[in-house]
């Protein structure tokens, strides 16, 4: 158990997600309900802008909102993880696909939006392969989306998968299909399995 904790309230925007530290242990950083991803930067500066999913975001309607009908439009970052060598952030985010975006944050650049001819649907849970640089990420359904996610979790739809972008290839394939909302994605500490956590069926 750990005695001592500090709690870092957010204020711009609701629901952190996945929590990320750079290849420099700066952070960390979030993705939130308005679809940007915050940075910490310490108590004297708190939370900052780091990435936006796409340069034509409407910040009038976007920035701070709580709205799920909002999502499709403003992205909802989910899955995040920062490449250990070059510091790139890869993202998950629900609505706009397989996302990168420089160590110095910005606008993320657009990697994938499908797999073999199957669009994502529910982009959700990444992480990095530090030997072989893939990445791997979950799409939680090709029929649902993040904002009808009860929907999902009562339908006991099955089309999730497990996905492989190669970096070399520019190429997104399918490792595994027929899942039941694949969530969470993490490797051993040595690269020599791969975790997936299916929620609706509460399984590793």
């Amino acid at each position: 158990m750990f005695r001592n904790y500090n709690q870092i309230n957010i204020t711009q925007g609701t629901g952190p997600e996945s929590i990320a530290f750079d290849c420099k242990g700066e952070g960390p950083y979030v993705g939130v309900s308005d679809g940007r991803i915050l940075k910490w930067e310490g108590s004297k500066f708190g939370w900052k802008e780091f990435a936006v999913p796409f340069s034509f975001r409407i910040r009038k309607l976007c920035d701070g909102s709580t709205d799920p009908n909002l999502e499709p439009i403003c992205g909802r970052p989910l899955g995040l993880k920062f490449h250990i060598e070059t510091c790139h952030l890869y993202i998950a985010d629900a609505y706009y696909g397989f996302l990168v975006v420089g160590p110095y944050g910005g606008v993320a650049e657009k990697l994938a939006t499908s797999a073999e001819g199957v669009p994502f649907k529910f982009p959700n849970g990444l992480d990095i392969d530090t030997k072989t640089e893939m990445v791997y990420f979950t799409d939680s359904s090709t029929v649902i989306q993040r904002r009808n996610v009860d929907s999902l979790l009562r339908s006991l739809d099955q089309t999730g998968r497990l996905l492989k972008y190669n970096p070399y290839t520019k190429e997104v394939s399918v490792m595994y299909k027929g899942l039941v909302f694949p969530n969470g994605v993490a490797l051993s500490k040595n690269n020599s399995f791969l975790l997936v956590a299916e929620s609706t069926r509460m399984r590793i």
